[in-house]
């Protein structure tokens, strides 16, 4: 089915039962202890989606998470993933390196277990997304920029996105720190070379590091105490 299917199990499966999420199909977990376990396989196809509650989202192998079997787990980078839990959420180490769609819908938070990369839609609907030392970023190619929907969420950490070859206004980079929004706007008048722009927000006073900096005549060479947005470009990104 098509429309959100909701799995509330809370025991095993005695027998070898294979799990999968078919191509179009929906499944989330009711609650944060909600979790299938046997001893078959777990495959989330192409095109489906999953419903995270768990504290430890999905894991590759072990006990933890809402994927418990003892077969293969096979998450599709293909595939969407939701994370709406109520409590602090890790993303989990069966979460794939890419993925289609990624939504973040949690007022306590998500961590990244390791790098994520979205390439369809990123949708910060409620809560923080901390990256640590991993980066989050969106898009795959300047033909292929994804979409970034914001509600009410933002990023502390790096975060990335890709960036066509064209003039483009109002390109959205919401950073902050793990108590504030510090999201940072750009738009090009002239068409750069597109690429990947990489963006990181700072507390604390920076000091005069790389001041005064003149840019057409305008100078700027004070700077105020509360952070520092660090803006840089990758994967050919030039000029504009």
């Amino acid at each position: 089915g098509t429309t959100q299917q909701v799995c509330d199990a809370s025991v095993g499966a005695n027998n070898t039962i294979h799990f999968t999420v078919k191509n179009g199909s929906w499944l989330q977990f009711a609650t944060a202890g909600s979790f299938l376990q046997s001893a078959g396989n777990f495959t989330l196809e192409a095109s489906a989606r999953l419903g995270i509650r768990s504290t430890d989202g999905i894991t590759s192998s072990g006990s933890n998470g809402h994927i418990r079997v003892s077969g293969s787990r096979s998450y599709n980078s293909g595939a969407d993933y939701d994370y709406n839990g109520s409590a602090l959420q890790n993303t989990g180490n069966g979460l794939p390196s890419a993925v289609r769609n990624l939504t973040i819908n949690n007022s306590n938070g998500v961590t990244l277990t390791s790098a994520n990369n979205p390439t369809g839609t990123l949708a910060l609907d409620n809560g923080i997304v901390a990256t640590g030392s991993n980066v989050l970023t969106l898009g795959s190619s300047i033909n292929s920029t994804g979409t970034l929907s914001r509600n009410n969420g933002h990023i502390n950490g790096t975060f990335r996105r890709w960036v066509a070859s064209a003039a483009t206004s109002n390109i959205l980079l919401p950073v902050g720190t793990g108590s504030s929004y510090n999201g940072f706007t750009v738009s090009f008048s002239a068409a750069p070379i597109g690429g990947l722009l990489s963006m990181v927000f700072q507390a604390g006073y920076p000091g005069n590091n790389g001041l005064p900096l003149t840019d057409d005549t305008e100078e700027c060479s004070t700077i105020g105490a509360y952070g520092i947005w660090t803006l840089s470009g990758s994967k050919a990104f030039n000029g504009g």
